[in-house]
C-alpha cells in the first residue's frame, strides 16, 4: 500500500509534497466518497463540479482510482473546503457556506464556481476577505 493510498484528503492538503505524487498517480476512488461525505452533497452534484460523467465514475469505481486530472480537480475542491473550514470554524458551517449563494460571487454559490480555476480563485479571495474581516 502506497502513501497515496493511505493518505486522507486532510493529510494530502496538509502535505503538498505527498499530494503532488498522489495526484500524479490518481487518487483512490475512496477520496471521492470522502469528499462527497464532507461536502454533504449528492453524487450527481459532485460529478458535475468535477466534470466526471456518470459512466466514467462507474468505470473509476471498478478501477478503484481516479485519473490524475480528476484527482487534481477533486484536490482543488477539497482544498477549498479545508480553507472554508479553517475560516468558518467547522466542517458543517463550511459545507453549508459552500452551497449557499453569495452576493460577492454574483449570486452564485461557491460550489457553482468551483468547476473552474478562476472560480476557485474567486472563492478563495472571498474566504480570505472574510478571514480578515473585510466581508461578512
Amino acid at each position: 500500500m502506497t502513501a497515496a493510498t493511505r493518505s486522507t484528503l486532510k493529510t494530502l492538503i496538509a502535505h503538498p509534497d505527498t499530494a503532488i505524487h498522489a495526484l500524479r498517480q490518481g487518487l483512490p476512488i475512496k477520496r471521492f466518497d470522502e469528499l462527497l461525505e464532507r461536502l454533504e452533497i449528492t453524487q450527481a452534484q459532485l460529478t458535475g463540479i468535477l466534470r466526471i460523467p456518470p459512466s466514467t465514475l462507474a468505470r473509476r469505481r471498478n478501477e478503484e482510482r481516479l485519473s490524475p486530472e480528476e484527482s487534481d480537480r477533486l484536490y482543488r475542491l477539497a482544498h477549498l473546503h479545508s480553507l472554508a473550514t479553517q475560516v468558518l470554524g467547522d466542517e458543517a458551517r463550511a459545507s453549508t457556506w459552500l452551497k449557499t449563494a453569495k452576493r460577492a460571487l454574483g449570486d452564485a454559490s461557491p460550489l457553482e464556481l468551483a468547476d473552474t480555476e478562476p472560480g476557485v480563485k474567486s472563492v478563495e479571495t472571498l474566504l480570505h476577505q472574510i478571514e480578515h474581516g473585510l466581508f461578512v
